[in-house]
């Protein structure tokens, strides 16, 4: 296959269970997953480096910060589409998520 066309993604997600899916069904899709990452210290140190094109954020993650917190921190070096992945559903968050 040629992967010149392959999306490098990361997923943030500190539930197995969920980053496991969510791992396979984008694999089974084409695309390149470069990390997979349970906390939100680990998201920034893996955005950072790998400045994926497409991230699978957790809006309730382990760690100090956030995943909205942690979109905020990493998009100012970089552009990456961002896929909110959260059983939250209340305006607040909602609005919050979407002005990342």
């Amino acid at each position: 296959m040629d992967n010149t066309n392959q999306l490098n993604v990361v997923i943030v997600e500190d539930e197995p269970l969920i980053s496991i899916f969510i791992k396979r069904m984008v694999e089974g899709m084409g695309e390149n997953v470069v990390g997979v990452c349970y906390n939100s210290t680990e998201a920034i140190k893996v955005i950072n480096s790998k400045k994926p094109d497409l991230i699978f954020m957790d809006i309730n993650i382990e760690g100090p910060l956030d995943g909205i917190s942690v979109i905020r921190t990493v998009s100012l070096n970089h552009n990456p589409s961002i896929f909110f992945v959260s059983a939250y559903s209340d305006q607040e968050t909602i609005s919050d998520a979407l002005a990342t």
